[in-house]
């Protein structure tokens, strides 16, 4: 993919050790070979995904060349779109073979309830994403 290696530190949320293996616990274990798309940006949410090994990419799905994200082992995909309930912000492609854990949303929020820590947890993730994106984004007035 054109460009990619100018966002390799661009990475997606990752999880603190103990939420992936929670998670990873609680999901469907699957495979993607390079290129499959897991998600499109609009699709309504399903649930997320914990990558176990190999790596994807986000992206804005208008332009596939254009990364906005690159996710390896102990990354969640589909985060905001699961906890939020709206659809997909972003379009996932496996660039490497890589194996993952599907959580779908109603295991996820079951998970939630059971285990309000590691709601925080999560809580703290998303809390991070929104302060990085706020240092990235300039407003006009």
């Amino acid at each position: 993919m054109r460009g990619q290696q100018k966002v390799e530190s661009v990475k997606a949320f990752r999880a603190a050790p103990e939420v992936a293996r929670e998670l990873e616990g609680i999901g469907r274990k699957c495979e993607a070979r390079t290129g499959s798309i897991l998600f499109r940006r609009g699709q309504v949410s399903k649930g997320l995904y914990v990558v176990l090994s190999g790596r994807a990419v986000l992206s804005s799905g208008e332009d596939p060349t254009r990364i906005v994200r690159v996710a390896d082992k102990g990354c969640l995909l589909g985060l905001p779109a699961t906890v939020s309930g709206r659809p997909y912000s972003l379009t996932a492609e496996i660039v490497t073979h890589t194996k993952l854990s599907f959580i779908s949303t109603k295991r996820f929020r079951r998970l939630l309830v059971d285990k309000p820590a590691l709601g925080f947890k999560i809580l703290e993730m998303l809390a991070s994403e929104v302060s990085v994106l706020r240092k990235l984004t300039v407003y006009k007035v």
